[in-house]
């Protein structure tokens, strides 16, 4: 199982697709405050003690939480694989290296185009495709004088840069990642989590899409499984998952506030949060509102998400021949 944790809603981007910062502003405006350090190794030991396997830090854009660092140092000491989520603006050199140094297993950077206008304008900030670039060199030199690291990249597809897909994993492999991973632009109504489709996509760009996706199969580099690329047309036009979502099982989700969510889009977009409250993690996990939440997560079918979808896609046989027969238990 691997716990999802949103370290911040902040960000210094303001991507065309994400809702973090609408949902910084209203945790912010309701009064509350982000856990600090003491709060946030408690709960890591929680994670550990619930025996959660990875760690991966998210957000918003986690390298702004001023104890990112000692939240992998600690991950790793207490026996997590810890994975970051950036997007590259605040790696330097330095930063890099106390991040190897930390013990980081894995980080992913964001890239969405192949030139810098393209990527810079849908992720809404200014100098944000160089600082990719750059930050994989400061890891690649950090991992060689510490530890190794996995450096992928990962490609959020839509109307808006489809074309420059295959120049996009072209570039990546340039820049030194190991791999790419990619995954449909997302999009929902709230508050039932509906999925909508990306309205901006024509019939001759799924026909491209598919063409690409047809390509893609055949390069290793590419971290996406042949069954998800397929699923990316569905996504595109807004028809719902037709698997069952065992999000709730697989994928801890929480926040910087201490609230758990059913999975990682709901915390995203800061939809229906369960307090911990007083209650320590496995003590919520064995609950009868945990038991609840997981079930909804189950029943749900909104989201192509590349985290939960890439295990909802492995779990499908099992989940087949054993229907009604899942037990709640602690995660391993």
């Amino acid at each position: 199982m691997v716990c999802a944790l949103f370290l911040t809603y902040r960000c210094n981007n303001d991507c065309f697709m994400c809702h973090t910062l609408d949902v910084a502003r209203e945790w912010k405006r309701k009064g509350f405050r982000e856990m600090d350090g003491a709060q946030l190794d408690r709960l890591v030991d929680g994670i550990a003690d619930l025996g959660v396997s990875a760690l991966s830090l998210t957000g918003g854009e986690p390298l702004l939480h001023p104890n990112v660092v000692d939240i992998v140092s600690r991950g790793r000491k207490r026996g997590l694989l810890v994975h970051l989520n950036t997007n590259g603006m605040r790696v330097d050199d330095t930063m890099a290296e106390r991040l190897v140094d930390a013990g980081l297993d894995s980080v992913n950077l964001s890239l969405d185009g192949a030139v810098a206008e393209t990527h810079d304008r849908l992720r809404r900030t200014r100098g944000g495709f160089a600082r990719v670039e750059s930050a994989i060199t400061s890891f690649r030199k950090a991992r060689r004088r510490a530890r190794d690291l996995t450096i992928n990249v990962v490609s959020v597809v839509s109307s808006e840069n489809l074309v420059e897909l295959p120049a996009i994993v072209a570039l990546a492999k340039c820049w030194g990642a190991d791999s790419i991973g990619l995954m449909p632009a997302q999009f929902f109504a709230l508050p039932e989590m509906r999925p909508l489709g990306d309205s901006g996509i024509t019939p001759a760009q799924l026909e491209a899409l598919d063409g690409f996706v047809s390509e893609l199969r055949n390069d290793p580099f590419v971290d996406s499984s042949d069954a998800y690329l397929d699923l990316f047309r569905d996504c595109l036009t807004g028809k719902p998952s037709s698997l069952d979502c065992m999000a709730g099982y697989h994928t801890l989700t929480i926040d910087c506030y201490a609230n758990v969510y059913r999975c990682f889009p709901f915390g995203l977009m800061g939809a229906q949060p369960h307090p911990l409250g007083e209650r320590s993690l496995s003590e919520w996990w064995a609950s009868e509102e945990a038991r609840s939440v997981r079930e909804e997560a189950r029943a749900c079918r909104a989201c192509y998400w590349n985290c939960h979808t890439e295990v909802n896609l492995l779990l499908q046989p099992r989940i087949a021949s054993s229907r009604g027969t899942i037990a709640d238990s602690s995660p391993q």
